[in-house]
């Protein structure tokens, strides 16, 4: 162990001498091409480097057309200072050996199949030598397991179990191990691979591929990642002296999680032996790339050399579409680690780079890419666009990595001098503009306070309706005083977007992309304002019904609001050709209109905490939840509404009394939507036994969330009686395959 470290010490000494910028501690002065003063320039670090590995990838979204990027240039990934490509899934060797050595009956000669995979052959090797001739490191991320299709009926059980493919297999392993050496022999120009191993994307890019997460198939998940962290570094590392870049990310967290948990990450890695051509790939967050998701504290640990995955266009905070800088935080540490973690914690490259006998020898940046969809900066979507926010961000993060002795801040200036060819006014206020972004995006989709929000309630060009409503009673149940702090975050955003357009509007005219970057910025503006008025909307929704403040007016105003912003950020699109496409318009009507409240004026409800009597009730689902002006259905810990219970072929009914005969011509009924009855009848009495039939209907919708309840608003002729009852015969009571009937609140108005 201590040879092998003294092995990489060495190593880090060596490509110190060899970097462009030659620094190796804090206290070496580096030539630069701007003037800013050398404290400025450098952190206090006792310890700085140059790191060895700087690579890239571009992450096409999976069954799209590739994105159009500078980063696909090598020469331009050269001249960045990158010491390898990674080439994405679609680009992967294994998509391009013929096994016709091993078995010819997997890819028949002269087949469709063996000639699609003959193409690919030519179209990689083209590929892979233009990276190779740049000077660049050649590399591809593997999505293992991935095996021909036609091994299925060639091999089955052999290599299966449960039907997917089962790594602790014997025949398995001889499969891949002759993978590696057709993979190395086919193509030389191969320095190595990133192995992906949890989701497998390959039937999006061959039709003649399948495959499956490998892990805990038929053994355990250390186990598991053992074996095949044994077998690559015998069969690559070893054989072949070829790098092997092994990831430990998975979609879990927590102590289950190769990606988070110390103890398992020791427990698999500690079991192999390090090797000079062994990585082991991790993510700067622990959990997705998004804020809120703490400093990964596998980082560090253990005894393999360890690179450093960074997302430079992030797909829950816009992938570039407004400005989100990044590579400030995962350099120093985000703000919110403050309160997120301890004092004793790791938060930042720079506590696991700039220390004595760091582990850490790369970085793995994605310029572009991840996720799903939109919204789109550029390409075959929207060609007028560009790829300025997230290349700030990959320019930070590997200028830094040459030299990490550098602050993000020099280099964010040098990034507006030397590329965007600001002058030193300018370039000063790019800063400014670009550390406001960091807090916009923290405090418009996250939070810097406990507890920490549903992150996933936007990703890629969607808003999801279910975790928006999380996050809305999550805020309303943590008032303080007379504020709600995280709502407040919503406006600070909104705010922190201003000042960010009176920054970019006052840029020099002549700068090139002055205009790319105020229109980006107004839509980072319009983006926030319209999330914000969701937000208050929401807030004042939820007072509204549990302690009367606001108004219908109130309330609906706030929502016309969202739509005048959403009318302006759409037109901001349609007239300016650079502006990014925007997120789906579906997702923000849908939850305004959940929030929209139907306005009777100052009629009064006359079935506001009145007597309810029900034939059926479904434990806590009480009848008087009906009447008890309580219409938040989004609580799932407190539901606010009378259930009749999964009873089938059987009426169900419920009824108010008014106390007195009263004059009425109109319903609001509240239903929960997956309980709601195909249909139903309005009756009324002034005894509650003889009952005359008002109206006959089946719900129709106000307002509608697709998911929890709607508003269903009944008008009749007016009616005098005290009694006022809904009668869902047994044939009615099922919608879909539900049984249950329920109903949120049931109100009742003369509306004059």
């Amino acid at each position: 162990m201590q040879n092998f470290k003294l092995f990489l010490a060495l190593m880090t000494a060596v490509a110190i001498l060899l970097t462009m910028f030659g620094c190796s501690s804090s206290k070496k002065k580096t030539e630069n091409t701007t003037n800013d003063k050398a404290e400025e320039e450098r952190n206090n670090d006792s310890y700085t480097r140059s790191l060895s590995v700087i690579t890239d990838m571009v992450h096409d979204n999976p069954g799209e057309d590739p994105w159009v990027t500078q980063y696909d240039d090598c020469g331009f990934l050269s001249g960045r200072g990158y010491t390898g490509k990674v080439f994405f899934l679609s680009e992967a060797a294994q998509l391009a050996i013929d096994w016709q050595e091993y078995d010819k009956d997997v890819f028949p000669k002269n087949s469709v199949s063996y000639n699609w995979v003959k193409r690919k052959k030519a179209e990689l090797h083209q590929k892979y030598g233009e990276a190779k001739e740049s000077g660049l490191k050649v590399y591809f991320m593997m999505d293992f397991i991935s095996l021909p299709t036609k091994m299925k009926t060639l091999y089955g059980n052999d290599i299966m179990t449960g039907g997917k493919i089962d790594i602790n297999k014997p025949k398995t392993q001889e499969i891949i191990k002759e993978m590696m050496r057709e993979i190395f022999t086919e193509f030389t120009e191969l320095d190595g691979f990133y192995l992906r191993y949890g989701e497998s994307y390959v039937g999006y890019y061959s039709p003649y591929h399948f495959g499956n997460n490998p892990i805990a198939v038929s053994g355990t998940k250390a186990a598991d990642h053992t074996t095949l962290l044994k077998l690559f570094r015998e069969e690559v590392c070893e054989k072949y002296g070829k790098d092997v870049i092994y990831r430990t990310w998975s979609t879990e967290v927590g102590e289950n999680s190769f990606t988070t948990s110390k103890n398992l990450y020791l427990q698999i890695t500690d079991a192999v032996e390090p090797h000079e051509n062994l990585y082991i790939a991790v993510k700067h967050t622990a959990g997705d790339f998004w804020r809120n998701y703490t400093f990964n504290q596998t980082i560090g640990i253990g005894k393999h050399q360890q690179i450093i995955e960074i997302q430079c266009s992030r797909e829950y905070e816009g992938k570039g579409a407004y400005p989100n800088y990044i590579a400030g935080g995962v350099i120093n540490g985000f703000p919110e680690y403050k309160w997120q973690m301890n004092a004793s914690q790791n938060k930042s490259l720079r506590d696991v780079v700039n220390c004595e006998n760091s582990l850490v020898v790369g970085i793995w940046t994605w310029s572009r890419g991840g996720g799903w969809g939109g919204p789109y900066t550029n390409g075959t979507q929207n060609p007028n666009g560009d790829e300025l926010w997230s290349d700030l961000n990959a320019y930070v993060l590997t200028q830094w990595a040459k030299d990490t002795s550098k602050t993000d801040t020099y280099l964010v200036k040098c990034y507006a001098k030397d590329i965007l060819g600001m002058n030193e006014t300018d370039a000063e206020n790019f800063v400014r503009l670009a550390e406001l972004s960091a807090d916009a995006v923290l405090y418009g989709i996250g939070t810097n306070s406990s507890p920490v929000l549903n992150q996933l309630w936007t990703r890629d060009a969607s808003v999801n309706r279910d975790n928006f409503v999380a996050n809305a009673n999550t805020i309303f149940k943590n008032k303080k005083g007379d504020l709600y702090p995280k709502l407040e975050e919503r406006r600070k955003a909104v705010q922190l977007y201003e000042q960010m357009m009176e920054i970019a509007d006052s840029f020099d005219d002549s700068l090139q992309k002055k205009d790319y970057i105020t229109i980006t910025t107004r839509y980072g503006y319009y983006f926030f304002s319209i999330c914000e008025r969701m937000y208050t909307a929401a807030i004042s929704y939820l007072e509204y019904n549990h302690n009367g403040t606001h108004t219908p007016a109130e309330i609906n105003a706030i929502i016309d609001e969202a739509y005048d912003l959403l009318a302006a950020w759409e037109k901001l699109y349609a007239d300016e050709p650079m502006c990014p496409t925007l997120y789906n318009r579906s997702d923000f009507t849908t939850i305004l209109e959940q929030y929209r409240c139907v306005d009777v004026g100052s009629a009064e409800n006359l079935a506001a905490h009145k007597k309810v009597t029900v034939n059926h009730e479904h434990n806590a689902f009480k009848a008087s939840y009906a009447t008890d002006g309580n219409h938040d259905n989004t609580d799932k810990d407190n539901p606010a509404r009378w259930n009749a219970g999964n009873i089938a072929n059987t009426e169900c009914w419920i009824y108010v009394d008014l106390g007195e005969a009263k004059e009425f011509n109109r319903l609001l009924l509240y239903w929960n939507l997956k309980n709601s009855p195909k249909g139903y009848e309005i009756l009324v009495s002034d005894d509650a036994q003889n009952w005359s039939s008002v109206i006959t209907l089946s719900p129709g919708l106000i307002n509608s969330n697709d998911t929890k309840s709607y508003i269903q608003q009944v008008d009749f002729d007016t009616q005098t009686a005290r009694y006022v009852k809904i009668y869902v015969s047994a044939e009615n009571r099922v919608s879909d395959t539900y049984n249950w009937v329920s109903l949120v609140e049931f109100e009742v108005y003369n509306v004059t």
